[in-house]
């Protein structure tokens, strides 16, 4: 599979840079990075300004225009602490903030809790992981690296196995990354500490640098084949950056006076797949429609004649896989595949669906099947 990343700078104002991540050249991820403005995921000092008893939420000062909200906040007003962006509205004007922080790393994710319920830290496998020998092993290692005497993983944190490290077999890239992550917190915690909270300063702490740690930080990987640009200044601030990608940069052209998604045809493709009805190959499309409580995608036989609703079912869950992550659904969806005959067909694409959205970077949970035939699951927004 080849996976490329097109920039794009032309026609975009304040600095903007809009991006579409391909997989063999069809876009599976898309969007736009704002330099200087608060994003999902960025780490922030926020100060506590009015308190919502009723519901236990607070509004705080993010240093942000936007209003800024966190939801089971128990802080007073005036308080000053270090909050994470979960998710912004999406209209963008608003963002909601988390008191957890989580640092991701390629094989664990380490959540910080301000207001630990606990004493002692968590180990927890991703639902992917159901090899109970790679839990046993993976847990071992961890409590063997967490436990020691150079350990500096604070109490009451959780330490969140990915799947990606199922499949590791030298087990010690996981003890640094659990160093690595544990140091990266303790750095922002003294940052906040001595030059944010002493001079009562909001504002990013841990953002992206570039829009290049951006798209990585959203899709979770960094293995591209090529990363490609509109602009030759971009190029080579990218390629200074990320040393390790540097041969892989490339500028289209340097009069930019093209657009690199027309010379590239990905603008024609995005808009196809971001229409209300999305054609397959095979013939078959789906019908995508939002509501205000949830999203409903219908899936349709068309032109496709073959008759086996198991191959169709199977294209249109891979389409939907795809059309979560470019469209950043989030919420309730609803999918209603072609019925099929069989009990285990039904249990066999659940299955599948789950497969496929698991390298989803953001968190999906499929319900299962009601007695309609209808999929149920859950998205989170990026």
């Amino acid at each position: 599979m080849k996976r490329n990343v097109f920039l794009k700078t032309r026609d975009e104002a304040n600095g903007c840079i809009r991006y579409v991540v391909t997989e063999d050249g069809e876009p599976y991820f898309t969007g736009v990075y704002v330099p200087g403005v608060i994003n999902t995921g960025d780490i922030c000092s926020v100060r506590i300004k009015d308190k919502l008893p009723s519901c236990n939420a607070v509004f705080c000062d993010a240093g942000d225009i936007r209003s800024s909200f966190i939801s089971d906040c128990r802080y007073e007003p005036g308080k000053m602490l270090l909050a994470q962006a979960e998710s912004l509205g999406h209209d963008s004007k608003c963002i909601r903030f988390s008191t957890d922080i989580k640092l991701t790393g390629e094989y664990i994710v380490l959540l910080f809790r301000q207001e630990p319920c606990r004493s002692e830290y968590c180990i927890k496998f991703s639902k992917n992981i159901d090899d109970k020998e790679a839990r046993n092993r993976i847990r071992e290692r961890i409590l063997m690296s967490a436990n020691g005497n150079n350990s500096s993983v604070p109490k009451g944190c959780d330490i969140i196995i990915r799947t990606s490290a199922a499949s590791l077999s030298d087990l010690s890239v996981i003890d640094d990354e659990l160093k690595k992550l544990t140091a990266e917190f303790e750095i922002l915690r003294f940052t906040f500490e001595n030059e944010f909270l002493c001079n009562a300063k909001t504002g990013i702490l841990y953002g992206c640098a570039d829009v290049l740690e951006h798209i990585i930080r959203q899709t979770n990987t960094s293995e591209f084949d090529e990363i490609i640009t509109d602009s030759s200044l971009l190029s080579h601030e990218l390629s200074l950056k990320h040393i390790n990608l540097s041969g892989r940069i490339k500028c289209m052209s340097k009069s930019n006076t093209f657009d690199i998604f027309d010379v590239y045809s990905i603008g024609s493709k995005l808009a196809q797949l971001l229409r209300h009805k999305v054609y397959m190959k095979s013939g078959s499309f789906l019908v995508i429609d939002y509501t205000e409580a949830l999203t409903v995608i219908d899936v349709n036989s068309g032109k496709n004649t073959s008759g086996n609703s198991i191959d169709i079912n199977y294209e249109a869950a891979r389409e939907i896989s795809r059309q979560l992550r470019l469209r950043d659904i989030g919420g309730i969806v609803i999918c209603d595949f072609i019925n099929m005959k069989n009990k285990s067909d039904d249990n066999e694409l659940l299955s599948y669906l789950k497969r496929i959205t698991a390298s989803d970077p953001s968190p999906v949970v499929i319900s299962g099947m009601t007695k309609l035939g209808l999929v149920e699951l859950t998205r989170k927004r990026r």
